[in-house]
Parts: structure tokens; sequence; C-alpha cells
């Protein structure tokens, strides 16, 4: 507060309050007079207040005066006259809104850019109260609807700006959102001077702090182009439909112009997974089609080279996750103007897996015979070591000091002689014995050996059929797979406690169900009743990579061991022209 002569506009009296505000001393504050602290260009203003009479008033906070340091602030006055050591004078209360008036100017500016911002939004944007009314549009409401101004849409309802029959539908979705307190999205059509729109529409309930709603607010995506596409091309192309859809291969057709896909057939959702739902209207990149980018980009080239591409191999991802690699032929068409590309997809995946199936049969084929004819050479060799051993021991005393050297070489020998056996199984050129066998009684009889064979942490569980289950096989062959298969089931279990169990019963299959057990151990099955025997255990599991050198000869996953037991059980199977498959998950045995 200050005091100030009304004829000199000097400074009387002043607070403390005062002082601190603009900055001075009180010497330097009384020494100044009232236009000081106003800027120049301030002036005219207050001398035209001053010539009004002078009466008590308030006036609002857009005043600015200027403090020592050259800074302005917002003030709002309010004025006294009054008298003073006899002079005419008045008494002055300041009050500080610069941060007001920043505030209130930072305001009306955001609401400005939001306008501006809203109104070259290419959406639709509104807010109504829980009436129906408009409260705010932008700028492309206006133009959708044909209204002259937002202030002539303000206050209006939807029955103000288009016919009965769609207003009363936008009524009913705004009643929805209010009284279920959630959003909705919907396809809504406009109809404005006989031009007809369809808008992809979401529409979503405004809550006040205490959760209370006030309203509706919505924006809304033309989609009429897109529309317009499914409706022509609906039309254009139902003769074509009937062989595009009905045919196994996957075939989609996308404009050139964005990628968007515009058609699909039955055969691209079975390989895919995906709807026809979720895929019109989309792109590729959307919904993460193409498994390498380079696929996709060899495609491109060679329709840009020629218009055309033929049997170009690429993977895809399919809803699942899956890989599907697919043989793909594309063209460029033309569809109703609008330049296009058909691509039509093979799925080989099963193809691709024959093949691997295939190398890598040809690969143990190429190991058996190796196998084979090192063990051959290899027992040859041993039999003339043997011999001569001996030989040599029979001319020496029993209490001869090289005796228990000897001992040692034989024992190696037969040994040896044991790792040759287990190769030839893996070759299939083993010597088998083959009897009639109850299997059912080969494991109950083993059943306490074969447990001993595992970890104390594994327990072995056996389900076996209550009748007899007989073959025709080499009982020490057959022993050595369940063993093996056992045996390996409980390495896979590692420390930690689990179980293997062995289930065995008799089962009918037809040829299409016996193929994928024929797959693996290159055996034709034939219809018939077969020994099933299961071997499951609750370990570690396997990768697709080491799934497929299991069967390896000396291929091991483990710190120690030879690598021959699932070798000598493919050998062995081969042998007794049975067949296997095998199925692993990491982390689930």
């Amino acid at each position: 507060m200050w005091i100030y002569d009304v004829d000199t506009l000097a400074f009387l009296d002043a607070n403390d309050a005062a002082v601190a505000l603009y900055g001075y001393t009180r010497e330097e504050f009384l020494a100044l007079k009232i236009t000081e602290i106003r800027p120049t260009e301030d002036y005219a203003l207050f001398f035209a207040w001053l010539s009004q009479p002078p009466v008590d008033m308030r006036l609002p906070g857009d005043w600015r005066h200027k403090r020592k340091n050259g800074t302005l602030i917002n003030v709002e006055v309010s004025s006294y006259p009054l008298t003073y050591n006899g002079r005419s004078a008045r008494l002055v209360e300041i009050r500080d809104v610069t941060e007001q008036t920043h505030t209130a100017e930072s305001l009306r500016e955001s609401e400005l850019r939001l306008r501006s911002l809203l109104d070259t939004f290419p959406y639709l944007v509104w807010i109504k109260d829980t009436e129906g009314r408009f409260l705010s549009v932008n700028q492309p409401f206006v133009d959708a609807f044909n209204q002259k101004s937002i202030k002539d849409v303000i206050g209006k309802t939807d029955l103000d700006i288009t016919n009965r029959e769609l207003a009363e539908k936008y009524i009913a979705d705004d009643k929805k959102v209010i009284a279920n307190g959630t959003r909705i999205l919907v396809e809504e059509e406009i109809i404005a001077n006989d031009s007809r729109k369809w808008f992809e529409t979401h529409k979503s309930p405004m809550f006040d702090q205490n959760g209370i709603v006030l309203g509706s607010a919505g924006f809304a995506r033309d989609i009429t182009e897109r529309k317009n596409y499914e409706d022509a091309l609906r039309k254009s192309e139902e003769k074509f439909r009937r062989v595009f859809y009905t045919s196994p291969d996957a075939i989609s057709v996308n404009r050139i112009a964005d990628g968007m896909y515009i058609s699909i057939n039955r055969g691209f959702t079975q390989i895919s997974g995906y709807t026809e739902e979720e895929i019109i209207g989309r792109t590729s990149f959307e919904i993460q089609i193409w498994e390498n980018l380079e696929d996709r980009k060899k495609l491109v080239e060679g329709l840009k080279k020629s218009g055309s591409v033929e049997n170009l191999e690429a993977r895809f991802r399919a809803k699942n996750g899956s890989t599907i690699i697919g043989l793909l032929s594309a063209a460029v068409i033309d569809i109703n103007g609008e330049p296009c590309i058909i691509i039509i997809t093979r799925d080989i995946s099963e193809m691709k897996k024959t093949e691997q199936l295939l190398r890598d049969t040809q690969r143990r084929e190429s190991l058996g015979v190796l196998s084979s004819g090192i063990a051959h050479d290899f027992n040859n060799l041993l039999g003339i070591m043997l011999g001569n051993i001996s030989l040599a021991q029979s001319h020496l005393p029993p209490a001869h000091a090289a005796m228990n050297n000897i001992e040692k070489a034989l024992t190696a020998m037969e040994r040896a002689a044991e790792l040759t056996k287990q190769m030839l199984a893996y070759s299939g050129k083993g010597k088998f014995q083959i009897r009639t066998i109850d299997l059912v009684a080969v494991v109950k009889e083993h059943a306490s050996l074969f447990d001993v064979s595992l970890p104390k942490n594994v327990k072995l569980e056996t389900r076996l059929s209550a009748e007899p289950v007989y073959i025709n096989g080499d009982p020490g062959q057959i022993e050595q797979i369940i063993m093996n298969l056992i045996i390996n089931g409980g390495d896979a279990i590692g420390e930690a406690q689990g179980v293997v169990s062995v289930t065995l019963e008799t089962c009918v299959m037809n040829a299409n169900e016996l193929a994928p057990y024929g797959r693996i151990a290159n055996t034709v099955l034939p219809s018939g009743a077969y020994a099933c025997l299961e071997v499951r255990d609750n370990g570690i599991g396997m990768s697709r990579e080491t799934m497929r050198k299991i069967f390896d000869p000396f291929f091991t996953t483990k710190f120690t061991g030879r690598g021959l037991g699932l070798s000598a059980v493919l050998g062995i199977l081969q042998g007794h022209k049975g067949g296997l498959i095998v199925d692993s998950t990491e982390g689930k045995g």
C-alpha cells in the first residue's frame, strides 16, 4: 500500500510490502513519482484514469507496473481518496497478480493451440452432455454434417443435424456409453446433402473427479474409401471367388498403393490361422506376416522388374507364432482400375521337413554303413588279438608276473567286443536270434533290474497290459531297447526328483497312423496289431536341434558316455522292422 499526492504525483508514504514488491529501499521509493513505476506505453491509459473523479474504485488485474530492475508485473489496483497532512491524496492498495495473469494467458494459448490442433485433426471430434447436446466440436465435424460453423452446432442434438433414423442410432449408442460407463467402437453412416459416408467411431464416457458421468466424447475416422473398396470387390469378384476361395493354396490380393489386404481365400486363413476379419483392411506389416523382410524385398524387386514372380521360397509367421515355409508366386493385376498384387502361396513346410528327414535318414544310413564296416574289421582284429593273447596266456605259468596284465587286456577286449555289437546293432547288421516273446513278461521280469539302473532320485513306474503282448524278436536285443530308453530317461531328469514311466499295450493302427513311426527308422509299417511301448520322463527335454542328432552314433549331451544307447535302439528297431517317434519339449521332458 502507498499514498501519493494527487497534484504532484509524488509518493507520500508506503508500507514495507510495497517497497519490497518494487525492489527499492524506502528512501528510494519515496523519492519517486507514481509515473516512474509505470511503463511509458501505459501513460495514456493512466492519465485517462487520473482524469476521473476521485472516488473509491477497484481496477482489474491488467495494469502493468515497473520494478526497479525493469521487469514488469501485473497488478490489481484499489484506490481511495483521502487528505494526508493537509494534501489531497489517494490511498492505493496493490495486489500482485502476475502469476495468475500469466497462467490465464497460458491457458488461453493452450486452448487456442488445442482448438487449432482439433480443427486440423483428420478425425471428427465432439463432446456431448448427458442429454446429448453438443458442448464442443471441431471443424471436420462441422464439414461432415454440412453445418455453417462450430457455433451453429453447439447446444444442438443429433436430431437437429441429421435425419431421424441415423440420429436415433447415434443417441442409442451414446446412452449405452453413459449407462455402462464404458467405451465402444462402432461403424456409423453419415448422410449430408445426399452424400453418404462411413466412419469408424470411438465413443467414451466423461467422468468428473468423483467418477460421475458428465457426458460422452467421441472421434470418428472416415473409412468410406475402405467400405467402397469392399463393396466394389464384393460385386466384381463373385465368379472369381468360386475358384479363388476353394483353392488349398493361400491366395491374397493386396493394393499396391499401401499394401492393404483387400481379399484372401480360405486357404490363407487355414494356413496362417488368421480370420478374414483380422486380415482385410490391414497390411502385412500391421499383422507381421513376413518373418524375414528380405523375402518381401525379393518379391517387390521381382514384381518391379518383370511384373511377376514365380516359385519364390519365403518364410511367414502364422498367428500362433509358428513358421510357415511357402513357395510363392505373384503377379500385378488390375481390379476396378486399381493396381493390385495377387499372391499365391503353397505351404511346403511339411515337404521341407520330409526333405530334412530324408537327408537325416540318408546320413544315418551312411553312418550305419561306416559303423558296420568298422565293427566287422574291428571284430576281426579283436579275434586275432584275443587268439594270440590266449596262446600267450597258455604258455605262461599261472604265477607269472605278466598274467595280471594279460587278464586286464582280455577284459578290455571283451568290452571292445560289446562296443562292436552296439555299432552293429545301430547299423542293423547285428545277428538276431528270433523267437516269440511276451513283452509284458520281459518288462515284469527285469523291472527290478531296470529300477536299479536308475538314480535314487528317479522313480520307475510301469503301466502294463493285463494280457500278454507277443512279438517275434531277439530277447537280448529287445531288453537292450527297454534298458537304454529307461536309462536315457533317468539321465534326462538329472538331480531333481522325477519319474520314468513305462507303458506297454497292444495297438491296432492303420498305415496312416503308423507312417510317422516309420519315418525316423526308415521302415514301412503295414496296418495291423503292434506292440506299443512308451517310455516317458519328466526331465529337461530336448531342443529341436538335439532331437535331430540323438540317434547319431557317439552323439551325447552327457559329460560321460559313448552316445551309442539310442543309436543301438534305432538299429535294433530297424532290424525288427519296427518304428518309433520322439516327442519332447525343453523343460517338459
